[in-house]
Formats: C-alpha cells, sequence, structure tokens
C-alpha cells in the first residue's frame, strides 16, 4: 500500500526526534556503538521518507541514500 502524505510527514517527524535523542546521547558522551548504528540507520530512513514527499510532489533531485 502506498503511503499518504500525511503518512510521511509524520513518519519524517518521529524519525527526526529519534535522530534527535540519540545524537544527544552523542553530545553527552552516553552513546552506545548500537546508538551510533541506529543514527545512521535512522539518517537512510529520513532520505528515504524524503526522497518519497519530493516524488510526491513531483520535485527534481533526489537525496543520496550513504549506506544503504
Amino acid at each position: 500500500m502506498k503511503k499518504t502524505i500525511a503518512s510521511l510527514i509524520d513518519e519524517l517527524s518521529i524519525t527526526n526526534i529519534k535522530i534527535w535523542h540519540l545524537e544527544e546521547k552523542v553530545a553527552d558522551n552516553t552513546h552506545t556503538k548500537e546508538d551510533a548504528k541506529k543514527i545512521q540507520l535512522l539518517n537512510i530512513y529520513r532520505s528515504e521518507l524524503c526522497n518519497a514527499l519530493s516524488e510526491e510532489f513531483n520535485e527534481k533531485g533526489n537525496i543520496k541514500l550513504y549506506g544503504a
């Protein structure tokens, strides 16, 4: 099933918050190796969501997915 624009925006917002919380742990030097891996995976997912939104709005260009 194709996701709606509202669902994509909701997932993007939640993903950004998850990344932000993990980045706080990195800044406080309380992160684990698993936290660092989660940040990488969430950044890839965020790029996928941004690309999906761009496609929905017929915008040019895609965000590259590093590490995917």
